[in-house]
């Protein structure tokens, strides 16, 4: 059976992890002209993108293994006033019915899955 690892964040002090990558701010706006609503931020980590996407009006979701980065999530959600459903999960094992988000975001994480 795959294993997941959750990233330790203690480890990584670089400020880049805060900022959105350049082809998020392109995706979200054509997700948005397609329609698109329910958004799934995959191994959201500290949560740059889920923050993003729901500043740009996605319901979102995120779900990571790591406790400290859905935290941080949580923390900088509240701060901005945004709601987010952040859970701690295995992307193995989603805790979300089939066919619940119209898109699915995941940017350096799908490769920390032993498959």
């Amino acid at each position: 059976m795959p294993i997941s690892k959750a990233w330790d964040w203690n480890e990584v002090n670089e400020p880049i992890w805060l900022d959105p990558s350049e082809e998020s701010y392109y995706i979200g706006a054509r997700w948005k002209k397609l329609g698109y609503e329910k958004l799934l931020d995959l191994g959201c980590g500290l949560g740059r993108h889920s923050i993003l996407f729901s500043q740009q009006g996605f319901l979102v979701s995120a779900l990571d293994l790591s406790v400290d980065g859905t935290n941080h999530l949580i923390n900088w959600a509240a701060k901005e006033n945004l709601e987010i459903d952040v859970q701690v999960a295995d992307m193995l094992s989603l805790p979300y019915p089939d066919n619940f988000f119209d898109c699915l975001f995941s940017l350096f994480s799908i490769h920390h899955t032993d498959l």
